[in-house]
């Protein structure tokens, strides 16, 4: 996970950190762990996670982050999909 992890600036939600680490696990062939052991993990190397209530359609909803977390730019570039030989702006934006 650290190889792919890095402290940083920004908190990102749970799913986002999640879905990247289970593309990354899926392209380079790793066996994934589960999520809450992914969990156990990030906090083994001192990351925290915090909840958030987000007005949603009819209510609140709480969402989960990961404090001062990044995701290696490096890692992320080989894990978007490109189209015409640029990368999804709105990931680039969040990570970078």
């Amino acid at each position: 996970m650290d190889e792919c992890t890095e402290p940083g600036d920004v908190d990102i939600e749970t799913v986002t950190l999640v879905s990247t680490y289970v593309i990354w696990a899926n392209h380079y062939g790793k066996n994934k762990i589960a999520s809450n052991q992914f969990a156990k993990e990030l906090k083994k190397l001192g990351y925290e996670n915090y909840r958030e209530n987000v007005p949603g359609h009819n209510c609140n909803k709480k969402i989960t982050y990961w404090a001062n977390i990044k995701i290696h730019c490096d890692i992320q570039d080989r894990l978007i999909p490109k189209n015409d030989d640029q990368a999804c702006p709105y990931l680039h934006k969040i990570y970078r």
